[in-house]
C-alpha cells in the first residue's frame, strides 16, 4: 500500500506557500524600489530563495511511504528511495511528543536507519496496522529536552552501552577459543 504526504488540509504547506508568495514579492520589489545594481542584486538573492524553497516544498510532495509483501520502501525529502525488508526492521511505533504530536518511526538496527514519519501523511492508521503486524511495535513518550533518538534508544540493543559489553564479550570469546 502507498502512503503518501498529505497535500489537502496541511497547515504547514500553507506557511511554506505564504513564504513562497513573500519570496517572490521580495524578488520583484527591489527591481522596482532600487533600480540598477543594488535592485539586481537583491531581487536575485531572494529569487534564489524562492528557488529552494520551491524545491524544498516539491520534494516534501513528493516524499511517500511504499508497504510491499517483503518489505518497505521509503522515499523522503532529504533523502533517495530506501528500501528495509521486514526482518530488517527491528523497531516501530510511536511517539508522543511533549507538544502532544504523534511521531511515528522505523527503525532498521542492524543497519543504523531510523526514519520519523511525521503526521503529513494520508491513511496513517493503516500504516500502523501493517507495522503492527509486520515488526515489533513500541508506544513512547518523548521527554521535554531529548532527541527521538534518545527517546528510542532504552528498547533498542545500544540502551545503557550494551553493545560495547555484548561485542567485546564476543571478542574474548574468540580470541579464548
Amino acid at each position: 500500500m502507498r502512503y503518501s504526504f498529505r497535500v489537502k488540509g496541511n497547515r504547514r504547506l500553507f506557511v511554506a506557500y505564504g513564504l513562497i508568495l513573500l519570496l517572490l514579492f521580495l524578488t520583484a520589489a527591489p527591481l522596482v524600489i532600487l533600480p540598477g545594481i543594488a535592485g539586481m542584486f537583491i531581487a536575485v538573492l531572494f529569487g534564489y530563495f524562492a528557488f529552494q524553497m520551491i524545491r524544498m516544498l516539491l520534494n516534501h510532495i513528493k516524499s511517500f511511504i511504499m508497504t510491499h509483501d517483503d518489505g518497505i520502501t521509503l522515499r523522503f525529502p532529504t533523502s533517495s528511495l530506501e528500501r528495509l525488508e521486514w526482518d530488517q526492521i527491528t523497531h516501530a511505533g510511536i511517539i508522543r511528543t511533549p507538544e502532544d504530536k504523534l511521531v511515528r518511526f522505523i527503525y532498521a538496527e542492524g543497519k543504523d536507519r531510523l526514519a520519523t514519519i511525521p503526521e503529513e501523511y494520508n491513511r496513517l492508521e493503516d500504516l500502523d496496522e501493517e507495522l503492527k503486524a509486520k515488526t515489533a511495535w513500541y508506544e513512547l513518550s518523548q521527554e521535554k529536552g531529548k532527541s527521538i533518538q534518545e527517546t528510542i534508544r532504552p528498547v533498542t540493543k545500544h540502551a545503557d552501552g550494551d553493545d560495547e559489553s555484548e561485542d567485546s564479550d564476543e571478542k574474548d570469546k574468540e580470541i579464548s577459543d
